[in-house]
């Protein structure tokens, strides 16, 4: 079975990092944690996970991102 994927979205690297290393230790196994540096790579990664029927039940984004109006 495939685990449900968090999806971390900022454009900050040091703050995806440590988005991934928090939410591994309080997750575990349990999901899968993804991260992209922008939102227009967040809604492809979205797009293909959708089309792989996994799961998303948490996108954790930064407010305000360069590349999304």
């Amino acid at each position: 079975m495939k685990r449900p994927v968090i999806i971390c979205v900022d454009d900050e690297q040091i703050i995806l990092q440590s988005m991934r290393l928090e939410l591994l230790e309080a997750f575990g196994d349990d999901y899968m944690v993804e991260v992209s540096e922008s939102g227009k790579d967040a809604l492809l990664l979205i797009e293909e996970l959708l089309e792989e029927n996994i799961e998303i039940p948490l996108v954790i984004a930064d407010y305000l991102l360069p590349d999304v109006q």
